[in-house]
Parts: C-alpha cells; structure tokens; sequence
C-alpha cells in the first residue's frame, strides 16, 4: 500500500505513534470492523498486525499475523480511530522477514523513492511528500536491537540510496552499486536525482538545473534510464545531454532492452568502470551470484 499510493503528505500530517496492539481491547472485534474494499488498502488480502496469538487467521481477504514483539515508537500512524497503517520504518523492518536482502534493500529504497505508483492508471507519479528518509529507517533499525530481521535490515541499508525516479533506476543502481561479492559491480555512484546547477557556465546550458537519474558528481559521470519519458521527446533529451557534456558530464544511457539483458548490462558496467577508474576483479563465483540478484530484482525475463 506505501509503495502504491501518494501518502507520504497523510503520514507525515497524521504524525506517528507508538504501539497501538498493547491498546487494543479486542483484536476479534478490530479485524471483523475492517473495510477491505477501500482502495487506499491495496489489492487483497490485507496484511494486519495482531497481539493476541489465537487472533491469528487468513482468508483470502484478511491474513493476520501475530506480533509480540516490543515495538519502537513511531511503528504506526493513526488514519483514524481504531484504525492504524503501519509506519514506512516498520514496514521496511517487518519485510527482513519475508525477502532477501536485495529486495529488502530495493524496498528501502523506494520507500525513500519520490514517486509511487498508481496501480489502477498503471502510470508512475511524483510524490507530494517523501515517505520517510535513510535516516529515518536507519534509526528506526537501531532502536530494534537485536530483534529477528534487524541484522538484514543494518545490511541492506548499506545500499539504499533516497530519490529514485522509478523502479527501473531503483534496479539500475543496485545493480550498479552492490558489491562484486553480492553480484554487483561495486561502481562509486552516491546520488539519485542529482542536481547539476550550471553556475558560472551557465552560458553553456538551455536550463536552469538538470537531474541526473544516477551521479558520481565528484567524477561527473552519470547513468540514465530511457524510459516513456525519454521516447516521447528523443531530441529534447539529446539536447539536454549535450548540455551535460558541455558543463563537463559523461553520461551513459541505459534502456529496458540494456536493463534485462543480463549480458547488455555486464557490457555497460564494464564500460563505466574503465571510465570510473575501477577494477573489477570478478571471482569465478561471481556470474552465479549476479544472476540471483537480476532473479531477486525481476530482471530475468
């Protein structure tokens, strides 16, 4: 549901809370009050939190999952009485569970992702407010202890970079930055979205900023996913590229027929890293592990 709708404003208004199962006079009476047809929930079934072991049921509207665990504070947010979402920090903890580390990294990324996407219109949007921050769910994990998941969770946030675009440069930077021992390629990208503000050179350029899908402003290189954006308006984006370059940027390009192909890739990232100045010492082991990150991410086609 947070990954699938537009409600970082709501969250953020609503304010988090501690734990409201401690409060809950009937969990029975909770779960049978339930609206699973509104929207906001997302498609079916519902996935609840419960205090009481023998609460524990699922259909295939509701799945309730029990929970003893002592939650931080700021685990939920109240949408209104008696009804509580939980927080995007407890969602990305809760997930260490459920997904590997990959995917759980991917999922902290795009809780952190400025956009979200609109299941019913299948089109991907811009948020109005960011659902929480590395920060945020850094903290969060911290105050878990050594609670089951949390040692997955401090792994994974290793690699979660705020900002993304889409779930393609969600996927294109974890490829790219992992580490050659988890099946990346170990590349020193630090930014999503970033900024390039031309300055003194501003003679040079047609705009005022322009936003690079993935940087490493310290060396000015840059990646790029060519989605719908980009097929729509080739010649505007061509011009914008020469911009770039003019202001002293490398960017390389990559598309959805780069992005699957799990070869086509491997030819990009051995380009960027010659142009990067990175050696990449691929054990024997490595293919076999490249390949289960492209499977966890969705990208084997």
């Amino acid at each position: 549901m947070l990954l699938h709708s537009d409600l970082g404003q709501l969250v953020e208004s609503a304010g988090a809370i501690g734990n409201p199962l401690l409060a809950c006079a009937s969990s029975t009476e909770c779960l049978s009050a339930f609206n699973v047809r509104n929207p906001l929930y997302g498609p079916p079934p519902i996935k609840l939190l419960v205090s009481k072991p023998g609460d524990r049921r699922a259909n295939d509207a509701i799945a309730a999952r029990y929970t003893g665990a002592n939650l931080p504070s700021k685990s939920f947010v109240e949408l209104r009485d008696g009804l509580f979402l939980a927080s995007p920090e407890l969602v990305f903890f809760r997930m260490a569970s459920f997904v590997s580390v990959y995917q759980l990294a991917k999922i902290g990324t795009d809780l952190c992702a400025r956009y979200y996407i609109d299941l019913r219109a299948e089109t991907i949007c811009t948020r109005v407010k960011l659902l929480t921050t590395l920060g945020r769910l850094d903290a969060f994990v911290d105050s878990i202890g050594s609670a089951r998941g949390a040692a997955k969770a401090r792994t994974a946030l290793r690699w979660v970079l705020p900002n993304s675009g889409s779930p393609e440069e969600t996927n294109m930077q974890l490829l790219l930055r992992l580490p050659l021992s988890r099946g990346g390629f170990n590349l020193p990208f630090s930014k999503m979205n970033y900024a390039v503000l031309p300055g003194r050179l501003s003679g040079l350029a047609n705009q005022a900023s322009y936003s690079i899908d993935l940087a490493n402003p310290h060396l000015k290189i840059g990646v790029e996913y060519d989605g719908a954006a980009y097929h729509l308006d080739q010649s505007a984006d061509k011009r914008r590229r020469n911009d770039l370059k003019a202001l002293g940027w490398d960017i390389f390009p990559i598309d959805k027929s780069v992005l699957y192909d799990a070869r086509a890739t491997v030819n990009v990232a051995d380009q960027l890293a010659k142009r990067m100045g990175v050696r990449l010492r691929k054990q024997s082991s490595w293919e076999g592990k490249y390949l289960r990150l492209r499977s966890d991410l969705g990208l084997s086609w």
